[in-house]
């Protein structure tokens, strides 16, 4: 209970955040921070992997209806993913490390989430939907990192999804 509560601290705050904010923010006296982690330091380093992992929340997946039109369910997806992408960074800096990397089994269970979501879709795709969660994955890590002045928005980044880059050309052209 005291991680899931710091994990939002250390994301605002950084390893700034004071043994005060985190007993305030657990509900707990500072005494129990202390007895349950020994320092700040290792609660920081617990927090920091516990969200890297992933183990502190169940809602890691999408909940996204299957039903909502083709640029709902792309705006909806590629938000959450590119906010999730910011956290971890902001997470990993904290903890001065990199986060783990997506394994095998996890990037699979991901595209077959991605897929099942997109499978209604199938006609309108030029990717197959088994193996739109590694494109949406790539766009997602790449829109988060900045990369200059020029920021792009959720809504621009599913409009280059939906449109591409170039105009439609006439067949044979």
């Amino acid at each position: 209970m005291i991680i899931d509560r710091v994990i939002p601290l250390l994301l605002e705050h950084g390893r700034e955040v004071t043994s005060k904010q985190i007993a305030e923010a657990a509900g707990v006296a500072e005494g129990t921070v202390f007895r349950a982690f020994g320092d700040k330091e290792s609660l920081i380093e617990a927090a920091a992997s516990a969200f890297l992992e992933g183990r502190h929340r169940v809602d890691l997946e999408p909940d996204i209806d299957p039903q909502l039109p083709l640029a709902d369910k792309l705006r909806t997806l590629v938000d959450g993913m590119r906010h999730r992408v910011r956290d971890v960074m902001r997470m990993a800096a904290v903890a001065g490390h990199r986060g783990p990397g997506l394994g095998e089994a996890q990037r699979l269970r991901f595209n077959a989430m991605i897929a099942a979501i997109f499978d209604g879709n199938r006609a309108e795709l030029r990717i197959d939907p088994d193996e739109l969660g590694d494109y949406l994955r790539m766009i997602a890590i790449a829109s988060a990192i900045p990369v200059g002045p020029r920021q792009f928005s959720t809504d621009e980044i599913v409009e280059l999804l939906l449109r591409g880059l170039v105009h439609d050309q006439p067949s044979g052209a």
